[in-house]
């Protein structure tokens, strides 16, 4: 073949092949890489705020003046302690009425002070007793006042003759007793001591009342 038409047939081939390239390129296309979607990131979120702490305030508490409520706490005992005082009560006198009770006692309050007035009486023979109570206990009080009347003093072969005696008279109710007893005048031991100034030997006053004045509990 000559070289001319051996170069024509070569040119020939080449562009056959190109168009062929040409067309297969057009007729299926090379499918493009996929698409990644891109997502922001989204802004951080701030942190929640600790809470606070709320302290409550502590209820202020009422402060207690403990000097003034003793008083008022000894008040209220006190007033508990008359009501065992206030009434009538049986009076045994020793030398008046031996081993019975043939007279009685008032107990009333006047003016803030408890008041004691009694007598007993049998035959030739009495004694009156009065004055003011100062209450120790439920057990025990001091009369300032004073004693007077006619004592029995037959035993010492004597006639029956007036005594009076003033002072300061403490009665106590000992060993579980029902009543109070005279024990003491002007703070000398004082029963049937002739030389203390109670003639009378055992004065006796019982702690149950047998009336009592309007007010006053009954309870014991």
């Amino acid at each position: 073949m000559k070289p001319a038409l051996l170069c024509r047939s070569i040119r020939r081939l080449v562009r056959v092949a190109a168009l062929g390239t040409l067309l297969a390129c057009q007729r299926d296309p090379a499918p493009a890489p996929p698409r990644v979607a891109v997502i922001p990131a989204l802004p951080a979120r701030p942190d929640a705020p600790a809470a606070a702490l709320v302290v409550e305030p502590a209820s202020p508490r009422p402060s207690v003046d403990v000097a003034a409520a003793r008083p008022a706490a000894e008040a209220a005992a006190l007033t508990s302690i008359e009501q065992r005082y206030l009434g009538t009560h049986a009076l045994g006198v020793n030398r008046v009425s031996y081993q019975r009770r043939c007279g009685t006692v008032q107990v009333t309050k006047q003016n803030g002070v408890l008041q004691l007035v009694g007598k007993a009486e049998e035959g030739a023979y009495n004694i009156a007793i009065s004055g003011t109570i100062e209450h120790q206990s439920a057990e025990q009080f001091t009369l300032t006042g004073e004693l007077s009347g006619i004592p029995n003093m037959a035993w010492a072969d004597e006639a029956p003759r007036q005594r009076h005696t003033r002072g300061r008279f403490t009665f106590r109710a000992t060993k579980g007793r029902k009543f109070w007893r005279l024990y003491q005048v002007d703070g000398v031991e004082c029963v049937c001591n002739e030389s203390c100034g109670n003639d009378f030997c055992y004065i006796d006053i019982d702690i149950a009342t047998t009336h009592q004045p309007a007010g006053a509990s009954s309870r014991r």
